[in-house]
């Protein structure tokens, strides 16, 4: 099936609207499925009263839950595990043979988190994303 599409631009997702009437386009995209998967707030009822998330279902990941924290390897390395968390469902419903999730820091408060997957007939793509804390508070993110 055809999902929405999605960009992720400046530190912020967005639905892309190609063409002059800005119409919303969909695709048959593994990217969309990947920023939903990372982008969108798991729950974690750890950190109530906001744990956040859709209390029915298992989507999204925790990376909200980095935002601000300072810039150390616990916090890389949750990041990765959350982002590897997040996506482990492509290998188990075979949209993947393999997801990798690696995260570093580009910069003070400047994460890069780069997910390479192989898909079922082999082919490999990589998307990263980078998560900014600095522009995340100016936009008043918790």
């Amino acid at each position: 099936g055809f999902m929405i599409a999605l960009s992720f631009t400046n530190g912020a997702g967005d639905i892309i609207r190609p063409g002059p009437l800005g119409r919303i386009e969909t695709r048959d995209d593994l990217e969309t499925a990947v920023l939903l998967s990372l982008f969108l707030d798991a729950r974690d009822d750890d950190r109530a009263p906001d744990s956040r998330g859709w209390w029915a279902g298992a989507i999204g990941s925790k990376l909200w839950t980095l935002y601000p924290s300072k810039a150390t390897e616990a916090t890389r390395s949750d990041a990765e595990r959350y982002a590897q968390d997040a996506l482990a469902w492509m290998v188990d419903e075979g949209v993947a043979q393999t997801v990798t999730c690696t995260a570093s820091y580009s910069a003070r408060d400047v994460l890069d988190l780069r997910i390479e997957i192989q898909k079922p007939d082999g082919a490999a793509v990589a998307y990263t994303y980078t998560l900014n804390w600095a522009a995340q508070a100016a936009r008043g993110a918790t």
